[in-house]
């Protein structure tokens, strides 16, 4: 029998990309990890493949998730993870080429058949807010920051003009 590890982040990473790629969803929540993870301890046990998980702890865990996702506690779905809104599938992809289960098309035809309506239409209306919730958030913050800069860029020019216009001054005078 092979043995493979993989951690817990690396399960998540797939069940994000797994799920962005069926159902274009971008957030997940622990349903979808548990049903991911049944799957691939499936395709395991059939390939005789003793399959592990490695779970993170603490603020090493947190900040690897947090490079790519927004996690959110919510009272009806548990944690749930939203793929931030500045990351493309493509992009999400191509950073997790080195997991164990991204390269395995077979895994993702098996999910395909197998993971479909886990959630129910409440589950699915509410991951989906999630989703709309954090991207409304961070294309508000990015906005007001994008006013802020040029409010600062704005004054910074008057600054600049102003040392100009004296320097001119004094030059003149001389």
């Amino acid at each position: 029998m092979r043995k493979y590890e993989i951690s817990y982040e690396n399960l998540v990473y797939n069940t994000m990309l797994d799920v962005c790629q069926r159902e274009k969803r971008r957030t997940i929540d622990e349903k979808d990890i548990s049903s991911y993870l049944t799957v691939l301890s499936e395709i395991s046990h059939d390939n005789n493949i003793d399959l592990n998980i490695k779970y993170g702890e603490g603020t090493a865990f947190k900040e690897k998730m947090e490079k790519y996702f927004y996690i959110k506690e919510d009272s009806d779905l548990g944690v749930t993870y939203t793929l931030y809104p500045w990351l493309d599938l493509e992009e999400f992809s191509k950073a997790l080429e080195n997991t164990i289960f991204v390269s395995m098309q077979p895994v993702l035809n098996v999910t395909k058949q197998k993971l479909n309506n886990v959630h129910t239409h409440f589950e699915n209306f509410k991951l989906r807010s999630i989703s709309m919730d954090v991207n409304n958030y961070y294309m508000n913050t990015i906005r007001e920051k994008i006013i802020s800069l040029d409010n600062m860029k704005l004054f910074e020019e008057k600054k600049l003009q102003k040392i100009r216009s004296n320097y001119r001054f004094r030059n003149n005078h001389d």
